[in-house]
C-alpha cells in the first residue's frame, strides 16, 4: 500500500470514528433528555396556579423535589350554616404537600394553646399582624404552618359570645428541596393567601384589611 492510499485509509478511518461518535453523543443526549421529561418534569407539567389561585407552580417546584409525575386536586365543602371547608393537595411521586382550611368556632388563644411550646414540647416561630396569627413548629420531622384569621361567619353577630375564625393548616413530608425557617416561611406564605381565599369563599362580614404578607418569622 503507497503512502497516498493509506492517507486516504486512515482520513476515512477518521472520519468514520467521528461520524460514530457524534451518533452516539446524539444519541445520549436524546436519552438524557426523554428520561428528564419522563422521570423529573411531573411538576412541570402542573398548571401555573393551583389551590384556587393561592398556590403557584414555581414555588410547588421550589420546595418539592423533581418527579416522574404530580397531581393537583382541591375540594371545597359547605356544612351547616358557619362551616365551610376548603382542602387543596399536591401528590407526586416522591413527596406530597397538602393543606387545609376551615371555619371553626375557636378563639385564638384556644388556636395558639394547640401550639405553644409548653404542652407540645416543640419550639415554635409565631408571627402577627391585623388580627392574624402564624405559627410554625419547628419539628425534625416534617414541617408544617398555621395561620388563624378572626372571621363572623353569615348569620352570626360580631357581638356574639362565640368566636370563629379561619383556621389554615399547611404539612410538607421530609422530602423537600428546601429545609429549616426558608421552608416554614414558605409554607405560612402559602398557609396565608389559602386562609384570605376561604375568608372569601366562608363570606365571612367583618370587614377586614389583609397586609400584603405577614411579617417574616425570626430565627430561634
Amino acid at each position: 500500500m503507497d503512502k497516498n492510499t493509506q492517507r486516504a485509509a486512515t482520513v476515512a478511518s477518521t472520519k468514520g470514528f467521528l461520524l460514530c461518535l457524534g451518533v452516539l453523543c446524539l444519541a445520549g443526549v436524546v436519552v438524557w433528555f426523554g428520561y428528564l421529561q419522563i422521570f423529573t418534569k411531573g411538576l412541570e407539567r402542573l398548571p401555573a396556579t393551583m389551590c384556587g389561585g393561592t398556590l403557584e407552580r414555581d414555588t410547588v417546584i421550589d420546595i418539592l423535589p423533581p418527579a416522574k409525575s404530580a397531581h393537583e386536586s382541591s375540594r371545597q365543602s359547605d356544612y351547616g350554616s358557619h362551616y365551610t371547608r376548603y382542602s387543596c393537595f399536591i401528590n407526586t411521586s416522591k413527596s406530597a404537600l397538602s393543606s387545609t382550611t376551615e371555619v371553626r368556632s375557636i378563639t385564638k388563644e384556644a388556636w395558639l394553646k394547640n401550639y405553644a411550646e409548653d404542652t407540645t414540647g416543640v419550639p415554635v416561630v409565631r408571627a402577627s399582624a391585623a388580627g392574624i396569627e402564624a405559627v410554625a413548629p419547628l419539628r425534625s420531622h416534617g414541617s408544617e404552618a398555621a395561620v388563624l384569621v378572626p372571621c363572623v361567619p353569615p348569620g352570626q353577630k360580631a357581638s356574639s359570645s362565640t368566636t370563629y375564625a379561619v383556621v389554615t393548616q399547611v404539612t410538607v413530608d421530609d422530602n423537600t428541596r428546601k429545609s429549616g425557617m426558608e421552608l416554614r416561611q414558605d409554607l405560612t406564605d402559602f398557609a396565608y393567601r389559602l386562609a384570605q381565599h376561604t375568608y372569601d369563599l366562608a363570606q365571612c362580614q367583618d370587614p377586614r384589611e389583609f397586609p400584603t404578607t405577614l411579617p417574616r418569622y425570626e430565627a430561634k
